[in-house]
């Protein structure tokens, strides 16, 4: 009596970009690698990706192993799905595709469309704290805000840049306090769940004095 074993599908292989499922804008490049880890036993034979390019061309990229991992041209790919077909030799000896797996290029990023103080772009006296609070509206929910920053003038005269700090409530707040009246530039840093990272820079004006006052 002998035992044989059909095996007509391949083991799963595990396919990564940069340790997770998206190619982001730091990812994408004539040269982005994959991480392409077959279950043991198996052996790669070749790694396909396709996906459309920016007129919604279908295409595809054989990956080339380059010492770290499995490179292609992700720049050619616009934006969306990219499927991942890896074929290997099993223990049966015959070359067959794993499942195929789906990564996603994402290189925009929508960060943050508009920042202000009570609901406009001017800090009057009333609005001026050592918290004062800033308005932050994401372009996209899933954007994080990573970092705000505010620069300008000192009441000595001189530059200053401070770092707004996040208050239990979650509100971005600065010490509006530490500069003299005139411009502000605010710096907001934001991230998405693919990691790419955009900076975005808004105008705020701080006028703690009447219009028609008069200094003696």
């Amino acid at each position: 009596t002998f035992a044989l074993t059909k095996s007509t599908v391949a083991n799963p292989a595990h396919v990564d970009a940069g340790g997770d499922a998206f190619v982001n804008q730091w990812e994408t490049s004539p040269w982005t690698t994959l991480n392409v880890v077959p279950t043991a036993g198996d052996a790669i034979n070749s790694v396909t990706i396709s996906g459309v390019d920016a007129l919604s061309n279908a295409i595809s990229a054989v990956a080339t192993w380059n010492g770290f991992g499995y490179g292609f041209d992700a720049a050619q790919f616009a934006d969306g799905p990219l499927t991942v077909t890896v074929n290997v030799t099993g223990v049966s000896g015959t070359a067959v595709d794993a499942a195929p797996v789906t990564l996603t290029k994402d290189t925009v990023i929508g960060g943050v469309a508009s920042v202000n103080v009570g609901g406009d772009a001017f800090i009057d006296a009333t609005e001026v704290s050592t918290t004062t609070a800033l308005n932050l509206a994401r372009r996209d929910a899933g954007d994080m805000v990573q970092s705000v920053q505010v620069t300008g003038l000192a009441p000595g005269g001189w530059w200053n840049w401070v770092n707004a700090t996040q208050d239990a409530a979650g509100n971005w707040v600065f010490d509006a306090t530490q500069f003299m009246d005139g411009n502000l530039t605010v710096y907001a840093c934001t991230t998405d769940v693919a990691g790419n990272v955009r900076w975005d820079a808004f105008a705020l004006t701080k006028s703690t004095v009447a219009v028609g006052t008069v200094h003696a």
